[in-house]
């Protein structure tokens, strides 16, 4: 009889292979990129920000809209994008640029996994929301969690080619034989969807907090003393919980306990921020209708 086939002994094809499968990998727009750099300078202008969301057309209508949707709830209507970031301030409008930035690629559907189009997005907003409700009760930095969680599972775009069509079978073997799916993935690719989102995100330049942050959020214990991956996946035990944008990879999802004492969280409490979070989500959802 053949021993069982464990992740280690799968050859490992080189994440750059797995990329190339997918022929329109989501980037970043300049415009997003720009906007990032300038809100994380004190020195930066009002100006300097609108005139940067502002090299990108798609994204600056995207950006209006959003500023204007009742997630914000302005006193009224915002007609410019300098008048945007005056009124809600750089971290804000950085948040919402992000979303802007990402949603045509985060809205396709993935057969792959079983995601209809726009559950990616709901799931990654949920992420998002539930990061940032996360990491103000353990006194993190709320705004970092937000961008960290919105882009959590970018990875499953670059690999949904690779398992197009094997989704039943990866869910057998997750099922027979208890692993979660992220082990599946290794078991099949040699690489998890948060590895490979991972590189994506340090091929963007982004932070290495939130790509150590995305890299681990399934694992969060092998992250060390980084704080982003037990925020991220406490997020999305809470998204798994409550089904926001579940697939076919919504199996064998085990809670890490470290997790809730690095975040300042009882069990109890964790149980009790289900009904705070789908609040949160439901609210959310009004920043990405229409788009």
């Amino acid at each position: 009889m053949q021993p069982a086939v464990t992740p280690s002994d799968r050859p490992r094809l080189p994440i750059q292979a797995i990329l190339r499968q997918t022929q329109d990998l989501p980037v970043l727009p300049g415009a997003i990129m720009r906007v990032i750099q300038l809100t994380g300078n004190s020195d930066a202008t009002s100006r300097a920000v609108a005139e940067a969301i502002g090299m990108d057309q798609a994204v600056t209508a995207k950006v209006l809209r959003l500023a204007n949707s009742s997630f914000y709830g302005l006193p009224r209507k915002v007609t410019s994008l300098q008048e945007a970031v005056i009124l809600l301030g750089f971290r804000t409008v950085r948040l919402i640029a992000m979303v802007a930035g990402t949603s045509t690629w985060m809205s396709r559907p993935l057969k792959g996994y079983d995601l209809p189009p726009r559950q990616l997005m709901r799931h990654s907003m949920g992420l998002a929301l539930g990061c940032q409700m996360i990491a103000r009760i353990g006194q993190f930095d709320p705004d970092e969690a937000f961008v960290a969680g919105l882009l959590a599972d970018i990875g499953k775009i670059a690999i949904d080619k690779c398992i197009d069509g094997k989704i039943s079978l990866m869910m057998q073997l997750g099922i027979k034989a208890g692993m979660t799916f992220e082990d599946v993935e290794r078991t099949v690719l040699g690489h998890t969807h948060s590895e490979i989102g991972a590189h994506m995100a340090e091929n963007w330049n982004l932070p290495q907090e939130i790509v150590e942050g995305i890299k681990w959020h399934h694992d969060p214990t092998s992250a060390g003393e980084a704080w982003l991956p037990h925020v991220i996946h406490l997020a999305d035990v809470l998204a798994m919980m409550t089904g926001f944008g579940i697939g076919g990879d919504g199996l064998q999802y085990k809670l890490c306990e470290d997790s809730l004492e690095i975040c300042r969280l009882s069990a109890e409490d964790f149980d009790g921020l289900i009904e705070q979070f789908v609040g949160a989500v439901l609210h959310g959802e009004s920043l990405f209708d229409g788009m």
